[in-house]
């Protein structure tokens, strides 16, 4: 067993996270796939399951996070507008057309969620 802790890099920033990833050899991090696809990674298969859209919504693909939007009160104003229009059929279908999984389409997934029974190794957060 290896104890990769001890030589482990802190970043609260997934960019950061990326960058070091494309520039150290023999690194590796948990990301989120839509940014992930955008860098010079390897996006890595689990038990030879590959890491694509329909993997993820089909929960095949068994590392995934929910995303959450938050605010500090109840919304309102032109923060309640931005929040009912990215709930819209329109926005969900710009973010299912850039390769997240939308709302509809990750129905299923809350589930199959369930945190790390090892949450003391997860290093980045």
């Amino acid at each position: 067993s290896v104890d990769f802790a001890e030589k482990a890099l802190y970043f609260r920033d997934t960019g950061l996270v990326e960058r070091n990833v494309e520039n150290i050899e023999s690194s590796f991090a948990a990301d989120g796939v839509s940014s992930a696809r955008k860098r010079r990674v390897k996006i890595l298969a689990l038990d030879g399951i590959a890491c694509t859209k329909e993997n993820i919504i089909t929960g095949n693909y068994p590392f995934f996070r929910p995303l959450y939007l938050i605010t500090r009160g109840k919304p309102t104003g032109e923060l309640k507008k931005f929040l009912d229009w990215i709930l819209s059929d329109e926005a969900q279908a710009i973010i299912s057309a850039q390769g997240t999984v939308n709302l509809k389409e990750g129905e299923g997934l809350k589930e199959k969620f369930k945190l790390w029974e090892h949450t003391d190794l997860i290093l980045n957060y």
